[in-house]
């Protein structure tokens, strides 16, 4: 009994440790934010003041009108990159509040945030159906953090075709228990991996745009005036 209760404890400590992450990184979001938006305004300012003393300087003499320019300049465009930094910064904290509230969910059952690697399902497969290695609630989703599509398939190997060599087994139990003590080193790693994952998403929706057939492909009316245009447009051409 005590050991279950020190187990649940275990658990209710991990939940509200991540919780706790959770919690500090939107706090730093939230006041990265209210700096980014002061930001705005100093970025503003700065270019209207610097316009007004280019313009006096330019209708006063010409030449010196270069000096509000270079320095208004020059400021305007430091501010412009450290906003981008900050909101870079702050695209990385909203990162990780996502990877601690889903830790959170998991710790107290909720996988579903997670991929379930579903569509690695073999039929065939000797005994994946029967230990429900993928889909919903299964061993992948519970272990999955992966963040590329490359790396749910070395997950959905490893499953499905267990490394038999104990040196390789022991070493990927070693890096396990390792990187279990770095959760920062793990949620820095995630939070990189996540951009990664946006920009597939968005490029596999561009190819899929892509892929799909046009409703004027059909229409002759649309296959004569793509002939067409290009000969008048060389029409007009020679003619002007």
């Amino acid at each position: 009994m005590d050991s279950e209760e020190n187990n649940l404890m275990t658990s209710r400590q991990r939940i509200e440790f991540y919780q706790q992450r959770a919690k500090n990184f939107d706090a730093q979001q939230q006041k990265l934010q209210r700096k980014i938006r002061i930001m705005g305004w100093v970025r503003l300012v700065c270019f209207l003041v610097g316009a007004g003393l280019v313009y006096y300087a330019f209708t006063w003499q010409p030449v010196w009108s270069v000096v509000p320019l270079v320095l208004f300049g020059g400021c305007f465009i430091y501010l412009v990159n450290l906003d981008k930094q900050w909101q870079s910064q702050k695209a990385r904290l909203a990162t990780l509040v996502l990877i601690n509230e889903q830790e959170a969910k998991a710790l107290a059952g909720d996988y579903s945030q997670f991929h379930n690697g579903l569509h690695f399902l073999d039929p065939q497969h000797a005994y994946a159906n029967d230990l429900d290695t993928f889909g919903d609630g299964s061993i992948f989703q519970y272990l999955n953090r992966t963040s590329s599509p490359q790396g749910r398939q070395v997950l959905a190997n490893w499953l499905t075709a267990p490394s038999k060599d104990i040196d390789t087994i022991e070493r990927r139990q070693n890096a396990v228990s390792e990187l279990s003590e770095k959760t920062d080193f793990l949620q820095d790693f995630r939070t990189a991996g996540h951009g990664l994952e946006e920009s597939e998403k968005e490029q596999e929706g561009l190819e899929e745009w892509l892929n799909q057939e046009s409703r004027y492909s059909r229409s002759t009316f649309y296959r004569i005036l793509l002939i067409a245009m290009p000969v008048l447009t060389i029409s007009m051409i020679i003619i002007t």
